[in-house]
């Protein structure tokens, strides 16, 4: 194996100006007024804790499954033959574990403000 080139995607670097913002002050502070700033890192990092803590709370045949069937990307057919259940019950299971993982992410208030950013705006007018 000879050496990387420079023009290669794993050493290109993002100019300063392309870079994601460490924080919200960064965030804002690069974007142009009237535009909405970009996400930052932290933000980021918060809602990945925040999904990673719901994904837990699915028991670990669930969570299995559901990493197959996302991450994986296996169809319900063969991850329920592997299981040794029909494919609809297995559907049914998937069924239960998004609106179970749902539940638990919209008790996050980051995210319910993420899934309707205008509700507090809303609120704040009135």
């Amino acid at each position: 194996m000879g050496p990387a080139k420079a023009d290669s995607p794993s050493l290109a670097v993002r100019p300063w100006s392309q870079r994601r913002p460490e924080n919200v002050y960064d965030a804002l502070m690069r974007c142009p007024p009237g535009d909405e700033p970009l996400e930052s890192i932290d933000e980021q990092n918060e809602l990945r804790e925040i999904v990673a803590n719901a994904l837990e709370t699915l028991t670990e045949e669930e969570q299995w499954i559901f990493h197959m069937l996302t991450t994986v990307k296996l169809s319900l057919r063969f991850v329920g033959g592997v299981m040794g259940i029909p494919k609809t019950t297995l559907a049914r299971k998937r069924d239960k574990m998004i609106q179970k993982l749902q539940v638990t992410l919209l008790e996050s208030p980051i995210v319910h403000e993420r899934l309707n950013p205008h509700s507090n705006r809303l609120t704040q007018l009135q």
